[in-house]
């Protein structure tokens, strides 16, 4: 095996894809897919070329050199599918199982799972409210816990703040209007 081959990153070293870890997966999956020249697939900023009717009456020339695009377009978009696909736990499979356009992909996963709604604000509020270490659990690890409920939090544009009135294991929550 040459060393250019121990320095790729496989898929299989990135958590795959559950309700709760959308932020963490996604920038995983965006530096793995940059590191194999498809984010642009991904991304959806290379559309997959189509070939127009108006094509469709050019010179013999200027077809094949279309079918090439695509053909090139294919082969990145399989590499990018081969990459997210293994990702994904099998569960949220159904909400992508029909679909073969990476960037179609993505946008489904970021829309289904990136935490925007009031649902998941609630949902992010609750693991922090009900988060308890375990009489012999790790410190750091709560601490890690608790700052990644924190930043879920706070991607709704909601600030976690102690209270000065409030016993010192309270905190405040305020929404900040963009």
């Amino acid at each position: 095996m040459s060393t250019e081959d121990t320095d790729k990153p496989v898929s299989s070293q990135i958590e795959r894809l559950n309700e709760k870890n959308y932020r963490s997966w996604s920038a995983q999956v965006r530096a793995l897919v940059r590191h194999q020249r498809v984010l642009d697939i991904v991304d959806g900023t290379l559309p997959k070329p189509i070939l127009t009717p108006a094509e469709a009456q050019a010179t013999k020339d200027e077809v094949e050199a279309h079918k090439k695009l695509i053909d090139a377009w294919e082969t990145k978009a399989a590499r990018a599918c081969a990459t997210l696909l293994p990702t994904i736990s099998g569960r949220l499979m159904t909400y992508i199982e029909d679909e073969d356009d990476p960037a179609r992909i993505w946008t489904i996963l970021r829309d289904r799972f990136r935490p925007t709604s009031d649902v998941t604000l609630a949902q992010a509020l609750k693991h922090i409210v009900t988060l308890r270490m375990a009489d012999d659990g790790d410190m750091e690890a709560h601490i890690r816990d608790f700052t990644a409920g924190k930043r879920r939090v706070e991607e709704h544009a909601v600030a976690l703040t102690t209270s000065s009135t409030a016993p010192s294991s309270s905190f405040l929550c305020q929404r900040h209007i963009k």
